[in-house]
């Protein structure tokens, strides 16, 4: 109310204090026809209420027959109804750890937060809270995050460790020891102020920044190599130590200014890139453009300083160029100038077989995630209950526990039914909500246990569980898909998009390389669709509203207010006993009650019972009905799955307006690749001019771009020896060494021009 410019407020009292005071609630006093109008008006006012007229006009029937005129009684609550404080029923979700019931709590960090000290905060608060709670709560971790945070800095800190001395024992060997130990002194300068510069730019520790570290690694150390270098000669040649020192550097400064952003540029496609890969590897760019930066300016500035106090080479007579090693590329250098056209038959021969052989090569978009983790999904029939998934996954748990107690491989492991967990890994897409999913995290002590338990818990569980689909996989790595392979055809009508979902589902189970074949539309559910018949209806005085309230009064409930207890609201439902329910042969004879005094059964009031199988799920895709068929591959990659099975799918005809079209890892790694290469001739165009303007020339450029394609000798050789598919980690890999050779390439073409 508004009362002198002053807004007050209206508390009625009379608010439930406790649940037995619900009961004590009285609806009806005096006589039956009392409770009869109290009922209407109650209809009338609240719609959603209708189903307590229906229990009052109940009530009312049967105590019209015992009153005497002018007696008086009052009806509570609690004499027609049974009141209780209950769990939701069914539950929407339900969450188990190791067998028990718990409830998921997830925390994520702030925005550039320190995952670290997060876990450590989290850690101390925990135990303070614990302290104050009841024995026997338990807290326990399904996910650590900054547990793995921290492993991946310690194996980031191995690889750097390793990196390090592999490069001092090269550098060691072809420029002598002092060299070597001053190289890695200024590889350690250039990572750790790299490193202080990102914080400030908003860059944190995390596993493509790592990354990052890796593959520029072996870019560092060559601004300093090539400056030692040339300092190194000119003294063996002769020439004072201070003017060996500034010609040395001088002389390669420009050229190694412009090598460096060559590297760098090789990386701006991926920075450049509007989609999730390019935000997910976004620092990529920049900690490699940082890097080579601090390096170039190390090299300039550090790397004379500590040679002309630390390196005395003594002045070599034969020249600085007359050792062992050096005759003998001399030697070889001399045999392929004067056999040219051999020599470029040779290396032609050697990429045409690298090309052609590098279709062999396995591709695979992103590789599965070595994580100390595998997850394993159940989805029963369309239609079952979330009590019923609860009560069959209980059979998954007992295993697990099992398998835990015996040789204690499994840590712990935690059910989600009703739905999926929180996002607790960025790869990791969890399920939306359905009745009849089920979804198990393991957790194992080591990577190497996931390979030994993966196939035998698979096999367990889809011979016992033969009425669900039940897949066991690994955690991805990368932009995630729910299936490997995927094929999806979009039309207007269901039923046609069903047809064709078959055909692809018959032609993927006819492989021996594909499992977990299913559709996103899963299995049609039952429905029991009253016809009501508005002739009968009318003759009754109930309308259509009567037998929807009635009926959701009778199986699912009704809210018909709000009991506050401190900050939190729980609904009160009228519904029907459980019996009454979940009574599916006694459908016809559900009570349905209107204004009227009395009821109705169902079966009087419809002129038929159907009996409907309908879609339990329609997806969409661009508006239109779609239909997602996926598989994951067996044995074999998903690229070589999609080789095979590819003709046959796209032999499938389609009707008139309808349209097929790849999804999964092919679509995500087709989407990302075009997006990369799409910014690559930008990089290039940048990168040449770049190059042209070192030279002034056009001669020394191209050069520099003839030898680019014998990349693919190396490339081709690696991942065939090794075994290893190619994919976007790869291309990365491929976009490196793009900008080495073009870095080199520079540096070699300016010292023979100077030569």
């Amino acid at each position: 109310m508004e009362y002198s410019g002053e807004n007050i407020r209206l508390t009625p009292s009379g608010k439930f204090q406790s649940i037995e005071e619900i009961g004590n609630l009285v609806i009806v006093s005096s006589t039956a026809q009392a409770l009869l109008n109290q009922a209407q008006a109650v209809s009338e006012r609240i719609v959603p209420g209708s189903i307590v007229n229906s229990v009052l006009h109940q009530e009312a029937s049967r105590i019209t027959g015992k009153e005497q005129a002018g007696a008086e009684k009052q009806i509570r609550l609690r004499d027609i109804a049974t009141i209780r404080r209950v769990k939701k029923d069914p539950p929407s979700k339900v969450c188990r750890y190791d067998g028990k019931d718990c409830i998921a709590i997830a925390i994520s960090p702030r925005p550039n937060g320190n995952v670290v000290r997060m876990g450590e905060e989290v850690h101390q608060k925990a135990n303070e809270l614990m302290a104050k709670f009841p024995a026997g709560c338990e807290l326990k971790e399904v996910t650590f995050q900054p547990d793995d945070v921290n492993e991946a800095v310690h194996l980031f800190v191995k690889n750097l460790r390793e990196a390090v001395i592999i490069v001092t024992i090269v550098v060691m060997i072809a420029m002598g020891w002092r060299s070597g130990l001053l190289i890695t002194s200024s590889l350690l300068i250039v990572i750790f102020a790299t490193m202080s510069l990102l914080q400030p730019m908003g860059i944190v520790l995390q596993r493509i920044s790592l990354g990052a570290f890796i593959i520029a690694l072996g870019i560092l150390v060559d601004d300093a190599v090539v400056v030692g270098d040339l300092i190194i000669v000119r003294m063996q040649r002769g020439i004072e130590r201070t003017e060996a020192c500034i010609e040395g550097a001088s002389r390669a400064a420009w050229q190694l200014l412009g090598a460096t952003i060559v590297g760098a540029l090789a990386f701006l496609p991926i920075y450049l890139t509007p989609t999730s890969v390019g935000e997910y590897c976004s620092s990529l760019f920049i900690v490699v453009a940082v890097s080579l930066g601090i390096s170039w300016l190390v090299a300039m500035f550090q790397t004379p300083v500590v040679y002309y106090l630390c390196v005395h080479p003594k002045v070599e007579e034969s020249g600085p160029h007359g050792g062992p090693v050096y005759r003998m590329y001399r030697h070889a250098l001399d045999w392929t100038l004067r056999h040219r056209l051999i020599a470029l038959l040779m290396i032609a021969a050697a990429c045409a077989v690298a090309t052609v052989e590098f279709l062999e090569v396995d591709q695979n978009f992103f590789p599965r995630a070595r994580r100390t983790q595998f997850w394993v999904d159940f989805w029963f029939p369309s239609g079952t209950s979330t009590n019923t998934v609860s009560e069959e996954m209980k059979r998954a748990e007992a295993y697990l526990q099992e398998i835990q107690q015996k040789d204690s491989r499994i840590t712990s492991f935690t059910s989600f039914i009703g739905s999926g967990p929180p996002r607790f890994y960025l790869p990791y897409q969890p399920e939306y909500p359905h009745s009849n999913y089920g979804h198990i995290v393991v957790n194992v002590k080591s990577v190497d246990d996931v390979d030994v338990l993966l196939e035998p818990v698979k096999l367990w569980m889809k011979n016992h569980f033969p009425q669900a689909q039940v897949r066991v996989q690994r955690f991805a790595m990368g932009m995630p898909t729910p299936h490997e392979l995927e094929a999806r055809f979009s039309g207007p009508d269901p039923r046609v998009l069903q047809q064709l979902a078959f055909q692809t589902e018959q032609i993927l189970l006819d492989s021996p390389h594909a499992q977990d074949v299913q559709n996103n539309w899963l299995q049609k559910t039952l429905t029991i669709s009253p016809k009501y018949s508005q002739n009968k209806g009318q003759r009754a005085g109930l309308s259509r509203t009567n037998v929807i309230l009635s009926l959701a009064g009778e199986t699912k409930g009704i809210p018909v207010g709000m009991y506050s207890e401190n900050e939190n609201n729980i609904p009160i439902l009228v519904r029907g006993t459980p019996s009454e329910r979940n009574d599916v042969a006694n459908t016809e004879n559900i009570q349905i009650w209107g204004v009227i005094p009395g009821s109705t059964p169902l079966g009087e009031l419809t002129s038929e019972m159907d009996y409907v199988w309908e879609d339990a799920m329609i997806y969409r895709y661009d508006s239109r009905p779609a239909v997602v068929v996926g598989a994951d591959a067996y044995g074999i990659s998903w690229m070589n799955l999609l080789n095979e099975v590819r003709p046959k799918i796209e032999a499938i005809e389609l009707p008139d307006g309808y349209s097929f079209e790849w999804g999964g890892q092919y679509y995500e790694s087709q989407k990302s690749t075009k997006d990369v290469l799409a910014w690559l001739p930008i990089a290039c165009i940048i990168m040449l001019g770049i190059v042209v303007l070192l030279f002034n020339d056009l001669r020394q450029p191209l050069i520099i771009v003839l030898t680019v394609p014998l990349a693919m000798i190396g490339i081709t050789t690696g991942l065939l020896v090794f075994h290893k598919a190619f994919g976007f980690m790869a291309l990365l890999g491929v976009m490196s060494l793009l900008g080495m050779i073009i870095r080199n390439g520079v540096v070699l073409m300016d010292q023979i021009d100077e030569e």
